[in-house]
């Protein structure tokens, strides 16, 4: 079974994200994008091996990325997530996709 290239955008509660990606024998963590370097320098820290992002549209040209949990506020998930789709990515968002 070929597991599912897992990426996290926005790198506070993405935090989760990533070690429940992690965690799973279904996915691959392979990337992060944030555009915070201290958030940035923390994941690398924790996951070497993943690739990171300050660019999210460097992210959507990684060919390994299946799927990108969008963990940002929540006023800008719908953005976020239409860019990411319109690549060919899935996406994970747990909050409103937009708020009024």
């Amino acid at each position: 079974m070929k597991k599912l290239g897992y990426a996290v955008l926005g790198l506070g509660i993405g935090m989760a994200h990533a070690e429940a990606a992690e965690a799973s024998e279904y996915a691959d963590l392979v990337a992060a994008c944030d555009i915070d370097e201290k958030r940035l320098e923390k994941f690398a820290s924790i996951y070497p091996n993943a690739t990171l992002y300050r660019d999210f549209e460097e992210l959507l040209k990684d060919e390994r990325v299946d799927i990108i949990s969008i963990c940002l506020p929540s006023a800008m998930h719908a953005d976020f997530a239409v860019r990411a789709m319109e690549a060919g990515k899935n996406v994970l968002v747990e909050k409103p996709l937009d708020i009024i």
